[in-house]
């Protein structure tokens, strides 16, 4: 049986069966039929490739054939479920799956589209190869596996928002949906994709590729024609759409939220902590070469004198080796580093890499504090690695509130910032409220990746446990260290990442002194009230 033999057969059966399913659904009038029947027809193409074999070539079938059949069923049933349970789909094809003048504008289509991605299949079950499975095989089963499990935990999510009655106008970003609007789609295109490596083992595989090229195509078309109606239904959908990607995620942010990031960061916190000299000497030295930190201003010049990775990073300044402004006029910056963005809150509303906006009330994790401040300013300074990564008040006063958030340790440098929505809640951060002469202001503390601790000031012993760190941070300090002076030391990170300066209502920020990407220095002008 030549090629031609054996599509031509293929093409019959389907197109009985979708014609069959359209007259079905025609009588019976219940466009479910016709729905389930997208996805059914493919597990029907699939089985009836294995028979043709079986009855016209008279030979033994192949693991590969058999395998590739068993993923197709699965994506097929997976296919029909889910468009089986579009409602509003239902509602909106319904006059047009019944009607008998559109048969040969829909049925023909769909046999032609169906017949075009199947290649892979077609590859298989024509030529499929050596008889046991190899390393294609194996990686296309983990490929598909991946895609699939992708696929149905980003089904899951939306699910459970939309189970939400408050959330029926809302639009869902979080999750895996905060990487790509259309998640479920990928995990199903991966999935293709995957067949298509298993093709590659079959006798000149290669030339199926067509297959699943054309099947990411009309995705992507069908996607564009979705997010038309998405757009005019949801107000915020379009901003969503600026925002992020439509099928493909940033991989280095996403493999973030895959990461076991506590366990890593627990290992990282054991081997910088570590005086072991071999170990805390190689470390220090591969630290120094790559960033290669200012340590003219540190207390002890000599990288080789500390006693661990972390007391490096942990540095301290020589004393009076940073000036300041004592001028109750003068608002100093609290860290070095590089400020990332400035302005002023819009209904509470903060800016993250000038595209993602996120609320104080989600940063801050309270409602009370909030209302103090939804109207005023803010600044946001990120710590790279070689900074210094102490934390200074940038302004005296009195300490009113302090509180720690858990959450996730996701990296906090440029690239996550662009390509992960609302970043800072949700990273596990501690915050510090400061009552002044005539505002407030909050110190926001944003832990990230490899960050072990953040450390306040009033908890002396720096050894103690997360758990102990985090009771210090909500209990705050005692009364007697309540009061503090401008650039006293409020902590530090144990790792590189953010603080966020939040100013209240009556506050008017002066940016004169403000740039994007600009490098600022503890104790350097930031703000002239």
């Amino acid at each position: 049986m030549s090629l031609g033999d054996f599509f031509i057969i293929l093409l019959i059966v389907n197109i009985i069966f979708l014609s069959s399913a359209w007259l079905l659904n025609k009588k019976k009038r219940d466009p479910n039929i016709d729905f389930a029947s997208q996805g059914v027809s493919l597990i029907v193409l699939t089985w009836s490739a294995i028979f043709v074999n079986l009855i016209f070539n008279d030979i033994d079938i192949k693991l590969r054939q058999w395998l590739i059949t068993v993923l197709v069923t699965v994506w097929g049933l997976k296919l029909a479920l889910d468009i089986f349970s579009l409602k509003e789909q239902k509602k909106e094809l319904n006059a047009d799956n019944l009607s008998s003048d559109l048969y040969l504008k829909k049925v023909p289509r769909q046999v032609i589209f169906q017949m075009l991605i199947i290649s892979p299949v077609i590859s298989v079950n024509f030529l499929p190869g050596s008889s046991g499975l190899n390393f294609l095989d194996f990686m296309g089963i983990l490929i598909f596996s991946s895609g699939l499990m992708y696929e149905i935990y980003s089904n899951k999510e939306l699910t459970y928002f939309k189970s939400k009655s408050t959330n029926e106008k809302k639009i869902f970003m979080e999750g895996l949906w905060s990487f790509s609007r259309h998640p479920n789609y990928l995990g199903k295109l991966i999935q293709w994709w995957a067949l298509y490596i298993i093709a590659l083992s079959s006798v000149s595989g290669y030339w199926s590729m067509y297959g699943p090229i054309i099947y990411t195509f009309y995705l992507s078309s069908y996607i564009n024609s979705q997010e038309s109606k998405l757009k005019i239904k949801y107000k915020g959908y379009l901003n969503y759409s600026k925002v992020t990607n439509k099928l493909f995620p940033e991989i280095l942010a996403l493999m973030q939220l895959f990461l076991p990031q506590r366990f890593l960061t627990s290992v990282f916190g054991y081997l910088t902590n570590s005086k072991i000299k071999i170990l805390k000497s190689f470390l220090i030295k591969l630290f120094c070469f790559i960033y290669k930190p200012d340590l003219t201003e540190a207390e002890l010049s000599n990288p080789q004198e500390y006693s661990s990775f972390n007391h490096l990073f942990t540095r301290r300044l020589k004393p009076n080796s940073r000036a300041f402004k004592s001028s109750d006029k003068v608002i100093i910056s609290p860290v070095d580093g590089e400020l990332t963005d400035f302005g002023n809150l819009s209904k509470g509303k903060l800016i993250q890499a000038k595209k993602y906006k996120y609320t104080l009330c989600e940063l801050l994790d309270e409602k009370e504090t909030t209302k103090l401040f939804d109207e005023g300013s803010f600044i946001s300074i990120y710590l790279a690695p070689k900074n210094y990564h102490r934390i200074h008040f940038p302004y005296g006063g009195k300490i009113s509130k302090t509180k720690h958030i858990p959450g996730s340790l996701l990296s906090v440098n440029k690239r996550s910032q662009m390509s992960i929505p609302s970043l800072y809640t949700k990273n596990e951060r501690a915050w510090v409220s400061v009552t002044s002469e005539g505002f407030s202001y909050l110190v926001v503390c944003v832990g990230a990746f490899m960050v072990g601790s953040i450390v306040p000031f009033w908890a002396s012993d720096i050894s103690k446990k997360t758990t102990q760190l985090i009771s210090s941070w909500n209990n705050g300090p005692s009364k007697e260290l309540n009061s503090v002076d401008k650039a006293q030391e409020l902590g530090f990170f144990q790792m590189g990442s953010t603080i966020i300066l939040v100013f209240s209502n009556e506050f008017k920020l002066n940016n004169n002194f403000l740039s994007a990407n600009k490098s600022v220095k503890f104790g350097g002008t930031m703000v002239e009230i």
